[in-house]
């Protein structure tokens, strides 16, 4: 009878020893899992920090387009300042042309008189 509980005995601690087994490699596969957990963790950070730099180098990028529209804006408005001031030397040079050419034809019509008078 001893013979047959210590062979049952056996019997149990080889149970329990496969079951030990099992055990040990669930928690592998768990810790596998784990690592592999942690490297996806570790990517999408990766990938984070990659779509901040981008939306940094937009920022700026958008900072550096809004100044050049500012500047092609203020040059514009130089450039309208510049034509309108042109428009008033050119309506200045018209008048001034129109009255030497009056001043002339009296001029001619003096002399004309004066030679045939």
């Amino acid at each position: 009878m001893i013979g047959e509980q210590v062979a049952d005995l056996a019997n149990d601690i080889m149970d329990i020893a496969d079951q030990l087994a099992d055990v040990t490699s669930e928690f592998d596969d768990v810790r596998d899992d784990i690592a592999a957990v942690s490297a996806i963790a570790q990517q999408a950070v990766s990938a984070a920090q990659s779509a901040a730099d981008a939306v940094s180098t937009v920022a700026t990028t958008a900072n550096q387009a809004n100044e050049a529209a500012e500047q092609a804006a203020t040059a514009a408005e130089a450039a309208r300042d510049a034509a309108n001031s042109l428009t008033t030397l050119v309506y200045g040079a018209i008048g001034a042309a129109l009255v030497a050419a009056l001043a002339a034809i009296v001029s001619l019509m003096q002399i004309s008189r004066r030679i045939a008078g």
